[in-house]
């Protein structure tokens, strides 16, 4: 607990139960962060996946480009249909 927490809840500033609501307060932000930053490293891993496939099939930049804009679209489309 937050030591700043502590002395307010000493001194009669805050109650236990606002320290409860503090609490939960934190736990949730911590836990919906946490979600959030290991989708973007899942995302991260899984586009340096895509991008190692396409080297493998030597194919010209404009065509690596092409492919990557048409997976970005088709992207949007299921995250506006979710």
């Amino acid at each position: 607990m937050n030591s700043n927490l502590q002395q307010m809840l000493k001194e009669g500033k805050i109650s236990n139960k606002t320290l409860e609501r503090v609490q939960i307060a934190k736990a949730y932000i911590e836990k919906k962060y946490k979600m959030k930053k290991m989708k973007e490293e899942e995302k991260r891993k899984e586009w340096e996946i895509f991008n190692g496939k396409l080297e493998e099939l030597h194919l010209s930049g404009k065509e690596k480009e092409l492919i990557k804009m048409d997976v970005i679209k088709k992207e949007a489309e299921v995250l506006r249909q979710a």
